[in-house]
């Protein structure tokens, strides 16, 4: 690109900002993890219902964990239900015990999306 005679240099560049897995899925879809079945199930699931985990091994959600955590990457999770938060939760105490519990900056501290039903009566 020219201007006034000289040239400038553009330098295209990106950056992996995070590891983002998804743990499960809505409260509106009730497809959200839980410990608790729901009250009402949705249409073809039996009572006690209380979804699944969108990653059922937690060796495979770790190997995330691993990479967030290795690389100095921050760690993005979506987690609604308390089934999710709880592999959430269980994925930070693996990487801290794997990687030690450094003063991480902000942009790589772990972080949830939602989060949003706990278990009160745990």
């Amino acid at each position: 690109m020219r201007q006034n005679g000289t040239v400038r240099i553009i330098k295209i560049t990106y950056r992996i900002a995070g590891v983002k897995v998804t743990l499960d899925g809505s409260p509106q879809g009730r497809t959200a993890w839980r410990t608790i079945p729901y009250l009402l199930p949705p249409d073809g699931q039996k009572k006690g219902y209380k979804a699944y985990p969108a990653v059922p091994n937690d060796k495979d959600y770790f190997d995330a964990v691993d990479s967030a955590f290795m690389n100095d990457r921050q760690l993005l999770v979506h987690a609604n239900g308390d089934a999710a938060i709880d592999q959430f939760i269980s994925g930070l105490s693996y990487g801290t015990a794997q990687y030690g519990d450094k003063d991480r900056k902000d942009s790589t501290n772990p972080w949830s999306v939602h989060s949003g039903w706990t278990n009160w009566t745990a």
